[in-house]
C-alpha cells in the first residue's frame, strides 16, 4: 500500500507540474482552502475588499490567489518570493487568471539589502520549493544567490496602508519582521506568521517577544480549529512531539498577531476543516 501511495503521489505531482499555471494554481488553492490549511480561512476572515495585502514567501501563490479574490479589483496584493521558479509561475497564473491586482516581486524580504544563498531541497532529482530556506538543509539541495530587501523599503511608495501580512519564510521570519519595523508601527497590519523551532538556531520566543514589544498580541488555532491566546502555546506540547510529522493535526506553526490598537478585531469563533 505504501508503494502504491508513493507512486500515486509521484504521479499527482507529475500531472500538477504539467498543468497550465492558470489551471494548476486554483486546484492547489482550493485543496488548501478546504482540506489542508485552516489558517488560510482564518487569514481571509481578516481581509477586506479594497485593502493592500502582502504575501511574503508566496511560493506558487496559494495565499495570493485567495487574497486577490478577497480584496477584489479595487484592492492590491503584493507577493514576493526569492525562488525564480515561484515568481515565474505566479506571474503566469495571475496573467492567465486575469488577477491584475497581484504584483509579484522577484526578491526575498529581510532586515537589510543584500544577497543571500537560497537553499532549495532536492528529492528524487526534483526541487521542493515549499521547503526553500536561507538556512541550512539536510541532504542535496540547489543553491541560488538571490536579492533581499527590507519591507520598509520595498513598500515605501505604497498607495494605501498595509492591512495584512502573511509571512512564510522557513526560519527567516524574525529578519523579515525587523525589516518591517517602521511599517508595523505606522500601518499596524494584522499578521499571519509561520514560526517553527526546528528551523531556528534560537528560541522562537524571541520572535514573539519582538512583536509583543511593538504592541502585538498573538493567537493560534488549536487542533480543533479554536483560536487560543499565544500564552497557551508551548513548543514542547505543540511542536516537539510532532518533529517528524509536521503535517499532523496537533502540530501548530501558524500564528495570528493583531496590534493592541485593534483589539476590537480579535479572533472569534472556530475554523474547522469540513
Amino acid at each position: 500500500m505504501t508503494g502504491l501511495t508513493a507512486r500515486g503521489l509521484t504521479l499527482r505531482r507529475w500531472l500538477m507540474a504539467r498543468l497550465p499555471a492558470g489551471l494548476g494554481l486554483p486546484l492547489h488553492a482550493f485543496k488548501a482552502y478546504y482540506l489542508t490549511e485552516p489558517e488560510l480561512r482564518w487569514a481571509l476572515s481578516n481581509v477586506r475588499a479594497g485593502e493592500l495585502v502582502v504575501d511574503v514567501g508566496c511560493n506558487i501563490g496559494i495565499y495570493a490567489f485567495w487574497f486577490a479574490r478577497q480584496v477584489g479589483k479595487s484592492g492590491r496584493v503584493i507577493a514576493l518570493d526569492p525562488a525564480p521558479a515561484c515568481v515565474r509561475y505566479l506571474r503566469t497564473a495571475a496573467l492567465q487568471l486575469r488577477l491584475s491586482q497581484i504584483t509579484v516581486l522577484d526578491c526575498g524580504a529581510s532586515d537589510a539589502h543584500g544577497s543571500l544563498e537560497l537553499h532549495i531541497p532536492m528529492e528524487k532529482g526534483e526541487t521542493r520549493l515549499p521547503r526553500a530556506t536561507f538556512g541550512s538543509t539536510v541532504g542535496p539541495s540547489q543553491v541560488v544567490n538571490v536579492e533581499v530587501a527590507p519591507l520598509d523599503e520595498l513598500l515605501r511608495d505604497r498607495d494605501r496602508p498595509v492591512s495584512f501580512i502573511k509571512c512564510d519564510v522557513e526560519g527567516h521570519e524574525l529578519a523579515v519582521l525587523r525589516g518591517a519595523r517602521r511599517l508595523l508601527g505606522t500601518d499596524q497590519p494584522k499578521l499571519l506568521v509561520e514560526c517553527e523551532q526546528r528551523h531556528l538556531p534560537f528560541d522562537m520566543q524571541v520572535t514573539f517577544d519582538f512583536l509583543q514589544s511593538l504592541g502585538y498580541d498573538g493567537w493560534f488555532l488549536d487542533s480543533t480549529g479554536v483560536p487560543r491566546r499565544l500564552q497557551e502555546f508551548s513548543p514542547g506540547v505543540h511542536q516537539v512531539p510532532y518533529h517528524d510529522q509536521p503535517r499532523a493535526r496537533g502540530y501548530i506553526n501558524n500564528f495570528l498577531f493583531i496590534h493592541s490598537s485593534r483589539l476590537s478585531e480579535t479572533p472569534a469563533g472556530a475554523v474547522r476543516n469540513p
